[in-house]
């Protein structure tokens, strides 16, 4: 798809890398981040989410990279609506994203805010998308990430089975489903080259509409742009 130093598994060559302008690099952070929701096997699949928590605390964990709308600059994840991130996002509607892929040696940083869709269209749209087994991760009855009872695996109370026909427990576990979706206003993207270091930081002042079909008008063409001392 274009723009060779993305293409290759491993570092860009120094070369290759001083030649690139803002756009080049603006354009491979959209590649990457393409690989990343559409490649399972991608290390770009599995960023870090990092949230505020009510004390004011940093909270990261990884999580798994569902879709990427270039057009809205809109990620999505998937997450039990009961987890603490889906709280935390809920007072404080700001996130960041991390991304690393350690073949190429290239990070992205992106930062914006987050919305949380449950009973809606949006979450429809991708509750369609799971399988039993993904459906099972919503089934937990209790709450994700409090202490454990001392089961040592899921239990029927708490999974359910690929192919189970239980009407009545997907619909449970469709209330404990959400998507987070978040829109970045800010991008960094390092690469470390063989001898060369690269970054460049975009901005945006933007903001697509928040539902999946909302309109877009030059929502993607970053608003700044501007090297970065490595």
């Amino acid at each position: 798809m274009g723009i060779s130093p993305w293409d290759a598994a491993e570092p860009p060559g120094d070369d290759a890398l001083a030649r690139l302008t803002l756009d080049g690099f603006w354009q491979g952070a959209r590649l990457l981040l393409a690989e990343g929701a559409e490649t399972p096997g991608s290390p770009l699949r599995k960023p870090v989410l990092s949230t505020v928590d009510a004390d004011g605390a940093p909270r990261a964990r990884t999580v798994i990279l569902r879709r990427f709308d270039p057009e809205d600059r809109r990620i999505e994840i998937y997450t039990d609506a009961r987890s603490a991130k889906a709280g935390e996002l809920g007072v404080r509607p700001v996130a960041a994203f991390t991304f690393y892929d350690p073949r190429r040696e290239i990070q992205l940083r992106l930062s914006g805010r987050a919305a949380l869709h449950t009973d809606d269209e949006y979450a429809e749209r991708a509750w369609r998308t799971l399988g039993p087994r993904n459906m099972a991760d919503y089934m937990a009855r209790a709450v994700p990430g409090t202490p454990d009872s001392g089961a040592s695996g899921p239990s029927p109370d708490t999974a359910m089975a690929a192919g189970e026909g239980d009407e009545a427990r997907r619909a449970a576990a469709k209330t404990n489903f959400a998507v987070l979706a978040f829109t970045y206003d800010r991008l960094d993207m390092l690469v470390l080259g063989r001898a060369t270091h690269r970054r460049a930081l975009f901005r945006w002042t933007t903001s697509p509409a928040s539902t999946p079909d909302g309109a877009t008008s030059n929502l993607a063409a970053p608003d700044g742009a501007v090297w970065l001392v490595s």
